[in-house]
């Protein structure tokens, strides 16, 4: 199992598809970093213009970390709700 934290720096404001790119990158480190993408525990991505410098950044641990865990910790006191939280349709 591993965790894996996705940087994508796009060089301007046309929409993409963050989770197409994630997607991609998953499936170029097979082989060289895991050998299936399945052992993906944990998947952080973000998106952001950088226009001097559109690039892509990863790093991939060879664990699971609870994400989750470590923004609640970093977060605490400040107001937010979990997906789990809302009610699902009637």
């Amino acid at each position: 199992e591993c965790t894996i934290l996705v940087a994508v720096y796009v060089p301007d404001l046309r929409r993409r598809d963050l989770d197409n790119c994630a997607k991609n990158i998953l499936d170029g480190m097979k082989g060289p970093i895991y050998a299936d993408d399945t052992q993906v525990e944990a998947l952080v991505a973000i998106k952001r213009v950088d226009r001097g410098s559109p690039r892509v950044e990863v790093i991939a641990i060879p664990e699971f970390v609870d994400v989750f865990e470590i923004v609640a910790a970093a977060t605490s006191g400040v107001a937010w709700a979990h997906a789990s939280d809302r009610a699902g349709p009637a």
